[in-house]
């Protein structure tokens, strides 16, 4: 391993930062959505391209530039037309949704109130409801 060391070094520095990575996309697109990341994402490019340019003067060509330009207009105007939708939704509160109990889940809920009934020494008697005041 003496011979790979700095490779070892290099593998692992980059498993950490992938390792990262993931959890910021994971993080991104849980609190913001997946278009707010992939602006973050073209953004990170184009920095990456501009950063190309003016250190290794690298060109970039006019097709190129459209591209990058028409990229992000239309991933500008898909947030902003999601902004205006969700600005004319007027926010209702709504009831939370109320589960319908199968016949099994009543019958267990059932028996499982008789038998706790049995435990603490209540009389159980058929037909009635048994509430905490049933002594």
């Amino acid at each position: 391993m003496g011979w790979h060391s700095e490779f070892a070094f290099h593998a692992l520095l980059l498993s950490i930062c992938s390792a990262f990575g993931q959890l910021f996309i994971f993080y991104t697109t849980g609190q913001f959505g997946a278009a707010v990341f992939t602006i973050i994402m073209t953004l990170r490019q184009a920095i990456a391209i501009l950063l190309s340019c003016l250190l290794y003067g690298h060109t970039v060509t006019v097709v190129g530039g459209l591209g990058v330009a028409v990229v992000f207009t239309a991933l500008l105007l898909r947030v902003y037309a999601r902004g205006r939708k969700q600005r004319g939704k007027k926010a209702v509160p709504t009831e939370p949704p109320v589960q319908k109990k199968s016949y099994f889940t009543a019958t267990r809920l059932k028996l499982e109130d008789e038998f706790l009934l049995l435990l603490s020494g209540r009389r159980i008697i058929p037909g009635a409801k048994h509430g905490s005041n049933d002594m």
